[in-house]
C-alpha cells in the first residue's frame, strides 16, 4: 500500500487572558511508498529556562495529531524509527505558525512554513554561517606547527586564530541584533552573543551594556519568555558584580558535615572556585591554583573549592581531589544547587575573588589573568 508522509503544522491564534496565545496543531498524514513508522517522537527544546519535553506521538489510522500552546518559536527535533529500525532525525526551528514538513523518502525531509518561512531560513542561515567559521577556526588551530617552538609562541598563534574567528562570529550576531529588534531572530542572536566568548562571556561581564541593548527591542519582543528569562539573568549578574556582597552559603564538606564557608575566608582575600570532577578546564586549572595558593597563602590568600557534582558522584569528587592534589584547602559540595540559583552559574569553571569584608573583587578569573591580579593585590 502506498502512503504519502506529510506533516501539516496548523497554528490557531486564541485569546487567553487578553493576550495572544498560539495553539500549534501538528497533523501528520502518511501515504506514498513509505511504511508507517514504528515510533514518532517530537522533542521541544525551549530557548528560555524550561526543560526540554519529548512527546511520543501515536499513529492512529495513518494520522498523528499533536497540540501545544506556545508564545514563541521552539526548537523542534523530530525522530522517526522505521520498521527496519533505521532512524531519521531532523532538527528545525518551529515557529508559531502554519507549516508543513514533508517526508517523501526514508532519509529526506522538506520543511516549509506559511508565514514564518523567513524566520526558519534566517535561523538556518545563521547557524550555518557560525558553524562554517567554527570549522575553519578548528582546522587552522589543528594545523598549527608545534615543532621546535616555544609553547608561549604556539599559544599566541592559537589565541590569534581563535580571536579572529570569534570576532567574525560576533559580527554575524551583531548584524542580526541591529536589524531584527522586532523579530525572534534578534532575540536568538542577542542571547547567543551574550554567552560569547566562552572564556569571557559578556553576560557575566557586560550586564549593563546588554541590558541597554535589551531595552532597544520592542515591548512585544521584550515580553517573550526567552527575553524575560534573559532579562532576569542580566539583573542577577548585576547583583554579583564587583563591590557587591558575596552571598553566605552553607555546604557539606568531605566528611558530610554542613559548614558555613565564611568561616574559612582568608585574612585578606579568598578565591571561591566552583568546579566538578568531570570538568576538564576546571581540573586543568588546578596546578595553577596550587601554585598561587602556595605563593600567597602567607600573605592572606585562602582558596575554597565548591563542587557542583551530584550526590551520586561524591566518590568521584573526592577521588578527583586526591588525584589533583588539591586537598591543601577546604572542599565543599553544593548538592542542593544553592550557588547555581543565587549566582546564576550556568557554566564552569567559575570563581569569585572576595576581600576580607566579603565583597566581590573580581570573578571568573583563570590562568594569567588570575595570577596578575593576585600579584597586584598581594605584592606587599
Amino acid at each position: 500500500m502506498k502512503f504519502l508522509f506529510t506533516i501539516f503544522l496548523l497554528t490557531i491564534t486564541l485569546g487567553l487572558n487578553a493576550q495572544q496565545t498560539n495553539n500549534i496543531v501538528l497533523k501528520i498524514e502518511i501515504s506514498g511508498n513509505l511504511e508507517v513508522p514504528d515510533e514518532v517522537n517530537l522533542t521541544l527544546n525551549y530557548f528560555d529556562n524550561r526543560k526540554s519535553s519529548t512527546n511520543v506521538l501515536k499513529v492512529i489510522n495513518k494520522q498523528i495529531l499533536f497540540k501545544k500552546l506556545e508564545k514563541e518559536p521552539v526548537l523542534g527535533e523530530l525522530t522517526l524509527v522505521w520498521p527496519n529500525k533505521k532512524k531519521i532525525r531532523t532538527q528545525f526551528l518551529l515557529p508559531v505558525d502554519t507549516g508543513t514538513i514533508s517526508i517523501n523518502a526514508y532519509d529526506k525531509v522538506n520543511i516549509a512554513f506559511k508565514n514564518q518561512q523567513k524566520l526558519f531560513e534566517d535561523y538556518s542561515s545563521m547557524n550555518w554561517e557560525v558553524g562554517q567559521r567554527q570549522q575553519i577556526s578548528i582546522a587552522k588551530i589543528k594545523a598549527v606547527n608545534f615543532e621546535n617552538r616555544k609553547m608561549s609562541d604556539v599559544q599566541k598563534e592559537i589565541d590569534s586564530i581563535s580571536n579572529h574567528y570569534d570576532r567574525a562570529i560576533d559580527t554575524i550576531y551583531k548584524k542580526i541584533i541591529t536589524e531584527d529588534k522586532h523579530s525572534f531572530m534578534g532575540v536568538l542572536a542577542l542571547t547567543k552573543y551574550a554567552e560569547r566568548p566562552f572564556s569571557h562571556q559578556r553576560r557575566k561581564f557586560q550586564a549593563d551594556t546588554l541590558l541597554a541593548e535589551y531595552k532597544l527591542f520592542s515591548v512585544e519582543t521584550q515580553n517573550l519568555p526567552t527575553m524575560q528569562y534573559f532579562h532576569k539573568l542580566l539583573l542577577a549578574e548585576r547583583k554579583i558584580e564587583s563591590g557587591q556582597k558575596f552571598p553566605l552559603f552553607k555546604f557539606k564538606d568531605t566528611l558530610n558535615k554542613t559548614q558555613d564557608i565564611s568561616g574559612f575566608y582568608g585574612t585578606k582575600y579568598t578565591l571561591i572556585d566552583f568546579w566538578a570532577n568531570w570538568c576538564v578546564p576546571c581540573r586543568e586549572e588546578h596546578p595553577n591554583l596550587i601554585q598561587q595558593f602556595k605563593k600567597y597563602k602567607s600573605k592572606g590568600l585562602a582558596v575554597i573549592s565548591v563542587s557542583i557534582d551530584k550526590l551520586s558522584d561524591t566518590y568521584l569528587w573526592k577521588e578527583a581531589i586526591k588525584k589533583d592534589s588539591i586537598n591543601l584547602w577546604p572542599h565543599f559540595i553544593d548538592i542542593e544547587e544553592q550557588a547555581k540559583e543565587q549566582l546564576k552559574i550556568r557554566f564552569i569553571p567559575a570563581n569569585f575573588l572576595i576581600d576580607d569584608k566579603g565583597n566581590i573583587v573580581a570573578k571568573y578569573l583563570r590562568g594569567e589573568e588570575l595570577n596578575t591580579l593576585l600579584s597586584e593585590l598581594l605584592k606587599n
